[in-house]
């Protein structure tokens, strides 16, 4: 609008359709893309700097730099030697210092535009000359008080051509100086500005268009008179800002302030309206919108004061800042608003209807608008109200014979204390409510439930769904007493995608009506859920030992209502309503377990394909109950989360685990009876081996395939595996990130997966070896001497004491492995483990031709591992692997005496910081030579720039005097609490140190 580049475009609002117009074309061909940030987009890195490229060659060329060192700024020069031509026509420059950065005076005679955001100057005019063109001048975030009160102009040669001036963000103080002369001026900002006062010569201003004083909250003074004179302007914003109104009636001298008299006056050519009026009453003499177009945003009663400040910033966050519809806001004593006419009106019109703070008000649209039942609203948000108990009651209004709420899109209820269900009664009518796509409730206490069956089946449009903090909620969707035992039957939620619910300690269920009403039967488990057509497959040969292992003694046969089998936060019959459910969270909801599943899957053969986020933090026995053999779902599953949940044994059944091939992202924490990841039941051990003999070995599970890039896991006291004691399993190559913390009976994290190339060759093994370690497979600690490694990671099981590695034995049959056919570690860069107290070695790899072990791994972060002898395996011949190792990081290992051997250390040339701290038997960094290895006398380390060695009181040196050390990158080494060491290296040391403490 101020570059006048849209030719016929005469109103302010036709000009911003017509750039949305432009967005939306560019947003279509991903030139531009949507943004979490109200009325903003964003442009990818690529195509911003191609658009600056192109712009910097057109005739019309701009230049956009950014001076902060993390923008990429580093320089005046290049910026300078762009600007400095002729043709340049837009400036915008940011994070700059004009005093130190500009060299040369800016001559720029073609410049259009000018914007300089949180940038300084003692005198902006020495800096751009030649300003005969300039039509839009920008100061955003800057600190301009101390300029302006020097009286000094701003950089403009010819203010008669400034068609907008946007002064936003800043500390200004005076500026009527600034405005004098800027006859030609349509658009002024003073947006968030700190300002007491619009100076009388803005009412000179006669070809004004659009004045925003938006959130200036040290705005006190407006002259009487200087808003009634700006005859042409058709945008006025003022919310959150001046409040000082003078009388409508009554003389007026140079002290009197603006009156809402002015604004009246100007609404016969306004066409957007934005205002607080401090008092309702003010509205009795007559303020009257004379122009019915007009798009409004309207506060009344919302004076500001400091204990309402939290809340005030949270309204003023949601309202957009030019895009907002006709909207109104309500504080205080709601009786008093319906006997004032400009109240009543304001509120049939109202797209977005706010109520905050009220009182005396009971059922909203009952007394707010009986006749009407808000035809045009969209919006609602009621918050901080201690009356109201109902939005409407359904039954009294069968007989307006017109829907209510028809067109509503999103509805908000945050600390309405007395709020006990949204609709109370049935609600006939199929239109009401029909549009709703999204609902929030907070901190109301009184809430049993959010909607009942005759408004659930209106829900078609329900896109979100968020209760929170309702201590008293126990369901989502309740049966009224009035209503239909079948009216579940018909219902469907289509459009929901996200559904989160949030502390709500007294939740039964999403629905309950079906696990009281329904009459069909399950089979009744004891530990594992099996149907009928389970057992009926189940081979005959298992002995009675393995099947009371895996379905409990007494799940024969024994048949039982839904209720008493499964009773599940999502029961059976509410399933098929969530067909495109897309993110569920689910965090703190009750305190002692009332349901003992999550998804109860009971009669379903698919379900949940949409699914990609499952967040739950809850008290419950089974994510999964009840799958049916066959079953299809969640198979776009990204990220699963869940924590806190006592009762929970095992993840997911391998019915669902096998199905989760797309998930990304896993945590898992705080589950202190969690004893294994994927819980595998005797009608499915077939499909393992089959499985298995797929990739060339017998029963071996690949964790998480394909896609799993971090997994998590933390305070699991009970936690010994990832799948069941007969099956070996591996991670996908895509693993880049893995955290293991607190998981004191996690013997191993993991196995290469078994090559399809390499032969199966058997294993001699002992009836002594099976025996003990069969024996001693249910330990929670091993000690002695005869303790042999319990891995980590390996690519090969160690055929030298084979039994003592896996947690039990599975048979005398075993595949060797390697990494040249298996891609096990070729992602990982992070592996941190915590206080996992049986591990023993951390890796085992095994040398072929082409072997790259873990060459992707960047960190390795080792803490609290008591048993840990060696992080690799004693004895280990490896030539190549670890080799973008950066950081090692060794916190509490007591049985460690070196990091590793010197062959490893040569490995190791991109190390850059080692850290060792708290370990009681360490002896040196870099261990002695085994009797096999044939190792140089001369260990280097060229990237090593820190070393810190704490609290070691063995510590005799950082290697043996055999070697030669060399440090060349070596800048801080900080050595502390270490009594026995008595020299840091050999005297062969190269080093140079910048900063060492000993």
């Amino acid at each position: 609008m101020g570059r006048a580049i849209f030719q016929n475009v005469n109103t302010v609002e036709n000009a911003r359709k017509r750039v949305h117009f432009f967005v939306g074309q560019l947003k279509r061909r991903f030139l531009l893309l949507d943004s979490n940030k109200e009325e903003c987009i964003k442009m990818h890195d690529i195509v911003r700097d191609v658009a600056i490229s192109i712009a910097s060659k057109d005739p019309h060329r701009f230049m956009v730099r950014s001076f902060d060192a993390e923008g990429g700024g580093g320089g005046w020069s290049g910026v300078q030697k762009a600007t400095n031509q002729e043709h340049c026509s837009a400036i915008s420059l940011i994070d700059v210092n004009l005093d130190e950065d500009i060299t040369d005076v800016l001559e720029c005679p073609k410049l259009e535009l000018l914007q300089l955001k949180n940038s300084s100057s003692s005198k902006y005019s020495n800096h751009f000359k030649r300003l005969k063109e300039l039509k839009v001048l920008a100061f955003l975030g800057m600190d301009m008080s101390s300029y302006l009160a020097s009286k000094r102009s701003l950089p403009l040669e010819e203010p008669k051509y400034l068609h907008t001036l946007c002064l936003e963000d800043c500390k200004l103080g005076d500026i009527f100086h600034v405005i004098g002369g800027l006859e030609n001026l349509e658009i002024l900002s003073v947006a968030r500005s700190q300002i007491d006062k619009l100076p009388r010569e803005i009412g000179l201003l006669h070809r004004l268009r659009m004045l925003d004083t938006t959130d200036c909250k040290g705005l006190e003074e407006i002259p009487h008179g200087v808003l009634s004179n700006l005859k042409r302007l058709e945008e006025l914003y003022m919310a959150e800002s001046f409040l000082n109104w003078g009388p409508t009636i009554g003389s007026k001298d140079e002290t009197s302030m603006a009156s809402l008299d002015e604004v009246t006056s100007l609404s016969v050519h306004l066409k957007v309206l934005a205002i607080n009026i401090p008092d309702g009453q003010m509205l009795q003499n007559g303020f009257l919108l004379k122009n019915h177009h007009i798009r409004f945003h309207v506060s009344i009663n919302a004076r500001r004061k400091r204990s309402q400040e939290n809340w005030t910033m949270e309204l003023y966050d949601r309202m957009p800042r030019y895009l907002f519809e006709n909207s109104l806001m309500l504080y205080g004593d709601v009786t008093e608003y319906m006997e004032i006419g400009p109240v009543r009106y304001l509120l049939k019109q109202s797209e977005d209807l706010s109520l905050h703070n009220t009182c005396n008000l009971k059922y909203v649209i009952e007394e707010l608008d009986d006749q009407g039942g808000f035809q045009h609203l969209q919006v609602l948000s009621i918050c901080y109200d201690n009356d109201i108990e109902y939005l409407m009651n359904g039954t009294d209004w069968t007989h307006r014979h017109q829907p209510a709420f028809p067109i509503l899109k999103s509805a908000t209820f945050s600390s309405v204390d007395k709020l006990k269900v949204v609709c109370h009664g049935k609600l006939p009518d199929k239109y009401s409510f029909m549009n709703l796509r999204s609902i929030k409730i907070g901190d109301c206490h009184e809430l049993k439930y959010v909607f009942s069956l005759s408004i659930a089946q209106n829900l078609v449009q329900l896109q979100s769904l968020s209760v929170d903090y309702c201590l008293k909620v126990e369901e989502i969707i309740s049966k009224d007493r009035m209503e239909d035992d079948n009216a579940s039957h018909i219902i469907t939620l289509p459009a929901l995608t996200v559904l989160k619910i949030r502390n709500s300690r007294k939740l039964l269920g999403f629905y309950t009506g079906n696990q009281r009403d329904s009459t069909y039967e399950v089979i009744k488990p004891n530990d594992e859920s099996v149907n009928a057509s389970y057992l009926d497959k189940m081979k005959e040969s298992r002995n009675d030992q393995q099947h009371d292992q895996v379905v409990g003694p007494s799940s024969k046969s024994k048949v039982a209502q839904v209720g008493a089998s499964c009773t599940a936060l999502f029961p059976s019959n509410c399933i098929s309503w969530l067909t495109n459910l897309e993110e569920l969270v689910l965090e703190y909801l009750n305190d002692e377990p009332v349901a003992n599943a999550l998804f109860d899957l009971e009669g379903h053969v698919s379900a949940f394909s949409q699914f990609q986020t499952l967040v739950a933090r809850l008290t419950v026995e089974h994510l999964w109950k009840n799958v049916q053999l066959g079953f299809r779902g969640f198979q776009n599953l990204r990220y699963l989360e869940t924590g806190f949940c006592g009762n929970l044994k095992y993840l997911c059944p391998y019915e669902i685990y096998r199905l989760l091939v797309n998930l990304q992202e896993v945590h898992i924490y705080a589950c202190v009876n969690m004893e294994t990841i994927v819980l595998a039941t005797a009608s499915t051990e077939d499909n393992i081996h089959e499985e298995g003999k797929e990739i060339g070995g017998r029963g071996t599970m690949t964790l998480f395939p394909k896609l799993l890039n971090s997994f998590y896991l933390s305070r699991l006291p009970r936690l010994e595996r990832f799948c069941p004691y007969a099956y070996s399993f591996a991670w996908p190559s895509s693993t880049r990130t893995m955290e293991v913390s607190r998981c004191h009976k996690l013997k191993t994290l993991g196995f290469a997966p078994l090559s399809k190339k390499l032969p199966v060759v058997a294993e001699n093994l002992s009836d002594d070896h099976v025996r003990g370690r069969e024996e001693s497979g249910s330990a929670s600690s091993s000690t002695g001497s005869g303790c042999s490694p319990l891995v980590c990671f390996q690519s090969r099981p160690s055929t030298r004491n084979f039994t003592q590695i896996l947690p039990h034995l599975v048979n005398r049959e075993v595949t060797p492995t390697n990494l040249q056919t298996s891609s096990a570690s070729n992602n990982l860069e992070d592996l941190s483990v915590d206080g996992c107290d049986l591990l023993e070695v951390i890796f085992l790899v095994q040398e072929t031709p082409s072997t790259q072990a873990f060459d992707k791994l960047r960190e390795l972060k080792l803490e609290n591992l008591r048993m840990l002898s060696h992080i690799w395996e004693k004895g280990l011949q490896v030539s190549s692997g670890f080799g973008n190792l950066r950081l090692l990081q060794v916190w509490r290992c007591h049985k460690l005496r070196y990091l590793f051997a010197p062959h490893i250390a040569k490995l190791l040339t991109c190390m850059e910081t080692i850290d060792v701290d708290n370990c009681s038997a360490m002896e040196k960094i870099v261990g002695e030579a085994g009797g096999g290895e044939s190792i140089k006398d001369e260990l280097t380390f060229p990237h090593v720039n820190s070393i810190q060695l704490l609290d070691l009181p063995e510590l005799e040196s950082f290697c043996s005097e055999a070697y030669t050390l060399k440090l060349p990158a070596l800048e801080k080494v900080k050595v502390y609490e270490c009594p026995k060491l008595k020299v840091f290296a050999p005297e062969s040391l190269y080093v140079k140190a910048d900063d060492m403490r000993l």
